[in-house]
């Protein structure tokens, strides 16, 4: 009876334990199962955030160059009209004056320059555009025949602005057709587009 007993016993302890393993092993199963699915949903929601964000900086981007595209046909549109009319000193003037303020992508219209340093400009425009070679404008205009833009400058009346430019062909003697855009007018795109690139940054360096 008694090596019965004991019998039973070593038995029931052999099963505890083996129970007691059985259970602390699947305990660390179950914890190594939802670690590993912690970090696969952690991974697939950063891959997502990261595509995401890549996505609305193209598009950030696309936008940019889009509205620049934009308003470089209307330049080149004006240019051509120029190129293409005869007109006078005075007309010129008065189409000038007919686009100041059309715009708040130029809102000081256009201004056309010679090389003798002669400037039309609308006679709204509170300040008054040089030419010569430390203008930026003017430089950059003297390469293009085509409208296009040139770096960030600050203008005479303490603005910043990127100018688009070119040499109006067919007038008789050398002439600049520039444009002047503000910064501060593409300036909230241009935030949206370096905060999506920086949240992006982010992202990459905690993974």
């Amino acid at each position: 009876m008694k090596e019965q007993e004991t019998r039973k016993r070593a038995i029931t302890s052999i099963k505890t334990k083996i129970l007691a393993a059985v259970g602390a092993l699947v305990s660390i199963l179950v914890l190594i199962l939802i670690i590993i699915s912690y970090t696969i949903s952690k991974n697939i929601i950063k891959n997502e955030s990261m595509q995401l964000l890549e996505l609305s900086t193209k598009n950030q981007a696309s936008q940019i160059e889009s509205w620049l595209s934009e308003n470089l046909n209307v330049f080149n549109t004006f240019k051509h009209d120029i190129e293409t009319m005869n007109y006078t000193d005075a007309q010129l003037q008065t189409l000038l004056d007919s686009y100041m303020g059309t715009s708040s992508s130029y809102p000081d219209g256009f201004y056309i320059a010679d090389t003798t340093g002669k400037v039309i400009q609308a006679d709204g425009v509170g300040y008054k555009k040089t030419t010569g070679a430390s203008s930026t404008w003017y430089n950059e205009a003297l390469t293009r025949v085509n409208m296009a833009f040139g770096d960030v400058y600050t203008n005479e009346a303490g603005t910043e602005v990127i100018s688009a430019g070119a040499i109006l062909r067919g007038t008789g003697k050398t002439r600049l057709l520039v444009a002047d855009v503000p910064i501060a007018h593409i300036q909230v795109i241009v935030n949206s587009f370096i905060s999506m690139d920086d949240r992006f940054e982010d992202i990459r360096g905690q993974s």
